[in-house]
């Protein structure tokens, strides 16, 4: 029913009915709201879900107590901090920062546990005031901690061949009586007879030569010009193998030669047979040339190779010899030149060089190396973009025409440049730059190059140092 209000007519509604209406309303507001903010909310859960978990990698995984391992992160939170767990302590653990990409790199140094496996993890770090405080674990591994007590190799031969002369000896003896009655008595009166003694050190080198294949008893294995880099790489991994011997000629491996192995209990040499001259020749591409890798894939131990030369490389950003995660590896008497920089992969000269030391390397010993290059176009020897190096020796340098006969920027110890002739080196105001080195150079001689130059270095000179 209407009613006149005075100015119109006006549908008579009932409170109920009002309140009804308004409850309508409500619902269909509420409704609206709810799709709204589904839609909003939908994509960021999506996201969320899609989110690809954080990991941590080891390099090595497994290794006695005492082994550096290098931890990588991915996938963890930007501009965040994490801190290192063994077995859920962070007692001797580091922290790490975690760059805007998510991901992160730090170095550990196992400590003393029972073998088996152990976990790493990376926790949350927070800071709250002057204190920091941990949170939940985003990504942790197993590092299996076995301990291979190192072996010396030389006194692994010499056990082996005391029995061989043991056993000679004793026919030698039963000779010697047989010549010696027999000449005796015919002049019993002349004494002079008994020098016709003589024959029984005659049957002495008989012993003394069995020795020698004894201490070289070890096994050898030789190869000629047409060896490839897999059958390289599987005698290297081949622990009946002592030597592996390569005759005079040009080898034209192709491809990059990997050292992968552990030879703590087995040394490996590598080494021109006696008197051979042996070339490694470049392939001339840069991404199939034979350059020789050190512990890329896992740790390499206890390699000496030695009496190479490298000639006609075209190299990108890298080196010859790529020494990555190594202990006790020896690169002796090497002839490194006419190595062309390909300026399409590698823009600066400083970028290729002769031989480049990174990651985690202990107990690197090169000597008697002869590098020369052209016009300044590429460098010697470098360590960076590593964690850490230790006991890095290199003695007895010949270098000419480089642009940095040697730049070292990552934490080492125990480095030693000692007897390095340099002509013709050098790049801005050095031929030899140090940034964050302890150890000593001495005996370094320059030639139209320029001098040393240390940048927050602990490095000191050992003398005989001269410039000209």
């Amino acid at each position: 029913m209407a009613f006149w209000d005075g100015s119109r007519w006006v549908d008579d509604v009932t409170p109920q009915a009002q309140r009804q209406v308004k409850r309508r309303r409500d619902v269909t507001s509420a409704l609206a709201l709810s799709v709204t903010l589904a839609t909003l909310v939908l994509p960021f859960t999506l996201v969320s879900a899609a989110t690809v978990a954080p990991t941590i990698a080891l390099s090595p995984s497994t290794g006695p107590a005492g082994t550096t391992v290098l931890i990588t992160g991915s996938n963890f939170s930007s501009r965040s901090r994490v801190q290192i767990e063994w077995d859920g302590a962070t007692s001797g653990m580091p922290s790490a920062a975690v760059n805007s990409r998510g991901a992160f790199s730090v170095s550990v140094t196992i400590p003393t546990a029972a073998d088996g496996p152990h976990t790493l993890s990376a926790v949350a770090s927070q800071k709250g005031g002057r204190s920091s405080y941990l949170s939940g674990i985003l990504g942790s591994t197993v590092f299996m901690l076995e301990q291979v007590p190192p072996v010396d190799p030389s006194p692994t031969p010499v056990p082996t061949a005391t029995p061989v002369p043991t056993s000679i000896p004793t026919p030698s003896p039963t000779l010697t009586p047989t010549p010696v009655p027999t000449s005796s008595p015919t002049p019993s009166p002349t004494a002079v007879a008994t020098p016709t003694a003589t024959p029984a050190p005659t049957a002495t080198p008989a012993p003394t030569s069995t020795p020698t294949p004894s201490p070289s008893g070890a096994v050898v294995v030789t190869y000629g010009p047409t060896l490839t880099a897999a059958t390289l790489q599987a005698a290297a991994k081949n622990m009946t193998i002592d030597v592996i011997e390569l005759t005079a000629g040009t080898y034209h491996l192709g491809t990059a030669v990997y050292f992968d192995v552990d030879r703590t209990n087995r040394p490996l040499t590598i080494r021109p047979a006696a008197g051979a001259a042996v070339t490694f020749a470049g392939s001339g591409d840069p991404t199939a040339s034979g350059q020789f890798f050190f512990g890329l894939k896992s740790r390499a131990r206890w390699i000496t190779m030695s009496g190479f030369t490298f000639d006609g490389y075209l190299l990108a950003q890298a080196g010859i010899f790529e020494i990555r995660q190594t202990d006790h590896i020896t690169l002796n008497d090497m002839t490194i030149r006419n190595i062309t920089r390909d300026t399409t992969y590698s823009d600066r000269a400083y970028k290729t060089w002769a031989c480049y030391i990174s990651v985690s390397n202990t107990t690197f010993t090169a000597d008697g190396w002869t590098i020369t290059g052209v016009n300044r176009d590429w460098s010697g020897i470098q360590i960076d973009s590593g964690t850490s190096a230790a006991a890095i020796h290199l003695t007895n340098m010949t270098l000419s025409h480089l642009d940095y006969a040697f730049y070292e920027n990552v934490p080492t110890t125990d480095l030693v440049l000692d007897g390095w002739s340099i002509n013709d080196t050098g790049q801005g105001d050095a031929s030899v730059s140090f940034h964050q080195s302890h150890g000593v150079f001495r005996n370094l001689h320059g030639t139209k190059s320029y001098g040393v130059s240390i940048n927050s270095s602990w490095m000191t000179s050992g003398g005989g140092n001269t410039w000209q």
